[in-house]
């Protein structure tokens, strides 16, 4: 089930969490096959950036070379492996019809 807000809902608290224990960004992994085209954007609708793949590393190259990599990169299918970064400065919302109650035996810390 894709494009429901369950992933969005997940990924949420795991932000938060990770701002409210210090951390300065969280860091994910993409990896471009034939299952996962359909999710290939969903780290960049909720505020990551790509900071990196297999074969580029954006911090060091031009923003002309960086949106050419991006397509090239993110919409393969080869297996290549893209990261993302998200700076937690604004964390995504999760969608209002569905509701996170917390992780059993998780006491918030």
């Amino acid at each position: 089930m894709f494009s429901r807000g369950i992933e969005q809902t997940e990924l949420c608290p795991v932000l938060r969490h990770a701002r409210a224990h210090g951390a300065r960004a969280v860091r994910a992994n993409y990896r471009a096959t034939p299952k996962n085209t359909k999710v290939r954007d969903f780290y960049p609708r909720n505020g990551f950036v790509r900071v990196e793949d297999e074969n580029t590393t954006v911090a060091h190259t031009t923003v002309t070379h960086t949106t050419t990599a991006h397509t090239t990169a993110a919409h393969r299918n080869d297996g290549t492996t893209v990261t993302y970064e998200h700076g937690l400065q604004i964390l995504p919302v999760p969608p209002a019809h569905v509701h996170f109650t917390g992780i059993p035996g998780d006491d918030g810390s």
